[in-house]
This record gives structure tokens, C-alpha cells and sequence, in this order.
């Protein structure tokens, strides 16, 4: 090749390279162009790439690589519920919120003298008490004495003559008594004995 052609292919680089240079001034500040050895363009026609600048394209790399890291999604492992026991009036629900089949419900003791209808599972009640029964001074179905039961008073009242009644069978050398109340006895006409009342 004439040297006369290497020299205007080599003044065509270093135009371009100083229009490259120029208009930088006018683009963004951070915009870099590689930097050619115009001396061994002009020279030889060729140029050595292992001078070029290689910094912006590592930045550019790297740039890459920290976008590629941020926009990377997180992932979280999957939620496995945990099921607390079901009760009588609430099914398995886990923390979250979530529940499962539904509340085992009331196991119910029938109402007493004294208790309503009880859950024999958590202690809930429910009604009221099926009250005592009374009867002769006692509730027939537990047995517990009536408060406000008043019994009454028996005597004895003599069967063969005599117009008293007696809180002892043998006062007054009575013989065959009978054992009445005194409701009764006075009813009848006995009135109470001096000796024994």
C-alpha cells in the first residue's frame, strides 16, 4: 500500500477521533470514548486494540450485574398451617386464621336439683336448675331437706278414757295409746297434759 494512503486513512481516524471528542462535550458527562494511538494509525495504517479504554465497558458490566441483583425476586417458603385441637365451640383454626371441619359441640349433663345443663367438656351452662321436688320435708329426687318445711308435732292420745294428750306413751299409765298429731289430738278434743308438755 502507498504511503500516501496510509496517511489519509490515518488523518480520517484522528478526525474521527477529535469529532468523537467534541461532540462528547455536548452529550452527557459520563459518556467516554476509547482512546486510539493516532501516531501508529498514521504510521502503519493499522492500531493496536490493546490500548484501547476498556473502563466504561466494566462499569457497564457491572451496572448490569447490580440491576440483575435487585430485580431478582425474594421468595418466602410456603405457609404451612398449624391447627390448634377444635373445641366445643370453635373448629381447628390455625394462627393465620384459616379453620378446618368444624366445633365438637356441647357433650351436655342433664340439668339437677341444684345445676342447669352443663357441658361436661368445657363447664358451659345452659338453662336453669330443674329445682327440688319436696315432699314430707325432703326433695324426693336428691333428698335435701326443705328450709321452710315445718313437721309436725304427734302425741299420744289414750284410746280407753282421758281427755289429755301426752309427748310420752307411758305418762299417765295409759294403755294402748295411739300416736296422732297434735293438730289431730286437738281436733279431737285432747287437750295438752300438764305433766309431760
Amino acid at each position: 500500500m502507498k504511503k500516501g494512503c496510509l496517511t489519509g486513512i490515518g488523518i480520517f481516524l484522528a478526525i474521527c477521533v477529535l469529532f468523537g471528542m467534541c461532540s462528547s462535550d455536548s452529550t452527557d458527562d459520563s459518556t467516554t470514548f476509547p482512546t486510539i494511538d493516532t501516531s501508529t494509525v498514521v504510521s502503519t495504517g493499522e492500531y493496536d486494540t490493546s490500548t484501547l479504554d476498556t473502563t466504561q465497558d466494566s462499569a457497564i458490566n457491572t451496572s448490569a450485574e447490580s440491576d440483575n441483583e435487585h430485580t431478582t425476586p425474594i421468595t418466602e417458603p410456603p405457609h404451612i398451617h398449624s391447627f390448634s385441637t377444635a373445641t366445643c365451640t370453635a373448629p381447628k383454626t390455625c394462627a393465620c386464621g384459616v379453620t378446618e371441619g368444624n366445633a365438637t359441640g356441647h357433650t351436655w349433663k342433664d340439668a339437677t336439683c341444684s345445676d342447669p345443663k352443663t357441658c361436661t367438656v368445657c363447664g358451659t351452662t345452659s338453662g336453669l336448675t330443674a329445682g327440688h321436688n319436696f315432699s314430707n320435708g325432703s326433695c324426693i329426687t336428691c333428698g335435701k331437706a326443705d328450709p321452710d318445711y315445718k313437721r309436725e308435732t304427734m302425741v299420744w292420745i289414750p284410746t280407753k278414757g282421758g281427755t289429755k294428750y301426752h309427748t310420752h306413751a307411758g305418762c299417765s299409765n295409759m294403755d294402748d295409746p295411739n300416736y296422732v298429731t297434735q293438730a289431730k289430738a286437738e281436733s279431737l278434743g285432747f287437750t295438752p297434759c300438764k305433766r309431760c308438755h
